[in-house]
């Protein structure tokens, strides 16, 4: 929950350089604007910064909100969160969860990019209610439990309870869910169960990082870690969690890789050891591919310049996959941030959107229609030079006309 805890999680702090003056721009007929939802009037917007959010649907989305309440001016781990409900199109605010008593948030780290956390019309949310480990502080440190409420924040009820649970995705097809708890070699196990937390069965996979379910919610892929960097596997419940591999190499998968509609085809993220320094890390490129699900064919979408990165990936419309596009510097740090589309039979990536004096954290959550998108807008508000974990930031709106 940390605003900073890792650039994988929360997705890199990002130099600020001036100098760059782009603004929205076109690609063929689609005009993006960016729409700011500012926050709740109810609290201070220098206090506040975004977690994680969702679409709950075309005209509302979720939003988790941190509130620097030790008040040390950097938004972590130790501050609490709140879960709130954006009418987009009157950018109002309604607060789902009770920030007096607990600290709620959604899901983000490992979460699959793009995922509703809702099933059955209950949302799934992080919550700590329990000062676990005695130091004052309602903390990721202490223990997570997993609960779903009603879309109006009515009726919260316990999910999962035990081992500090994260989830990793929620199926609404089949109404199931899988999430990681904590094992005794502080590492992590996966489990498959229902949305309702009823039987629980664990992933026989060791070493898991993420999961995605295909769309009708029984086969999902897996993101394991192995001596190289990390593999991707199709894995069959039903068949005694048989697994494919489709995906294998000296690389890193930092998202879990998305389905298309009609699951043939699977988008993925993946970053290289481009420098040959034994690590993968943010000076190496990333690359979008496709995979085909049935014949495990890549096909590479994007061919990034040694100079450049590109983060994340989501299915847009058209035919289209919309990205982050990033000038890394030398420092580990970013000077811009490029929201970018590319056909999904490959071509040119084109710009959409640049944003160098701000920056777009680099998470893209797809309204039903794939024509909005909810981004994270930070600003160097403490004027440091740097976008990072001590500044504020503010859900934005993307919309494709």
């Amino acid at each position: 929950m940390a605003k900073a805890r890792n650039w994988i999680a929360m997705f890199v702090l990002i130099a600020v350089v001036g100098g760059c003056q782009c603004g929205p721009k076109f690609l063929e007929n689609s005009k993006i604007e960016i729409t700011e939802l500012s926050g709740p009037a109810s609290l201070e917007k220098a206090a506040t910064t975004v977690q994680a959010a969702a679409f709950l649907d075309d005209g509302h989305a979720l939003a988790s909100l941190i509130q620097d309440t030790d008040g040390d001016g950097i938004f972590t781990g130790a501050d609490r969160a709140s879960i709130w409900k954006v009418e987009l199109r009157r950018k109002s605010w309604e607060e789902l969860t009770d920030s007096a008593a607990t600290s709620c948030f959604l899901p983000d780290s490992g979460f699959a990019i793009g995922t509703r956390p809702v099933v059955n019309n209950r949302i799934l949310y992080h919550r700590v209610a329990e000062d676990t480990d005695s130091d004052g502080l309602l903390t990721t440190v202490d223990n997570v439990e997993l609960w779903s409420m009603k879309t109006d924040g009515s009726d919260p009820r316990p999910v999962i309870t035990e081992g500090s649970p994260r989830l990793a995705d929620v199926s609404e097809q089949s109404g199931r869910i899988i999430y990681s708890v904590r094992n005794m070699s502080l590492g992590k196990d996966f489990y498959l169960a229902t949305a309702e937390g009823a039987s629980p069965t664990r992933i026989p996979i060791p070493n898991m990082v993420s999961a995605c379910f295909e769309p009708e919610g029984e086969m999902f892929t897996a993101v394991v870690e192995n001596a190289a960097g990390m593999s991707l596997e199709l894995v069959n419940p039903q068949d005694n969690y048989s697994h494919k591999n489709m995906l294998v190499g000296n690389s890193l998968l930092y998202f879990a890789p998305r389905w298309s509609e009609d699951g043939t085809t699977l988008l993925a993220h993946v970053c290289r050891d481009a420098d040959a320094d034994g690590r993968i890390y943010i000076n190496d490129p990333g690359e979008i591919l496709t995979i085909n699900v049935q014949t495990g064919d890549v096909e590479q979408l994007t061919l990034t310049p040694a100079a450049d990165n590109r983060l994340g990936g989501v299915w847009g419309e058209f035919g289209r996959v919309l990205f982050m596009g990033a000038d890394p510097t030398s420092d580990e740090h970013f000077r811009g941030i490029r929201l970018m589309a590319v056909p999904v039979g490959g071509g040119e990536a084109k710009d959409l959107y640049c944003c160098f004096n701000s920056a777009l954290k680099v998470f893209l959550a797809p309204s039903l229609n794939k024509k909005r998108f909810l981004v994270d807008l930070w600003n160097d508000t403490n004027a440091d030079g740097r976008v990072d974990g001590a500044d504020r930031s503010t859900l934005g709106l993307i919309e494709v006309r």
